[in-house]
């Protein structure tokens, strides 16, 4: 690793917001969540996935 970036970001909405909906409907040992993360210069989508196991 040549360079390391260090950036304050912010979680500003996340789908779903419950936490019993997190597994997916159509693979019941796989869970799932999409994060929005905002910074000073930008907005992303973010995903997040597990499995039981």
């Amino acid at each position: 690793v040549t360079c390391k970036y260090k950036c304050i970001v912010r979680i500003i909405a996340s789908y779903p917001w419950l936490a019993e909906d997190f597994r997916s409907p159509n693979f019941p040992h796989v869970y799932r969540i999409r994060f929005t993360l905002e910074d000073s210069t930008a907005r992303i989508h973010a995903y997040l996935y597990g499995e039981d196991g």
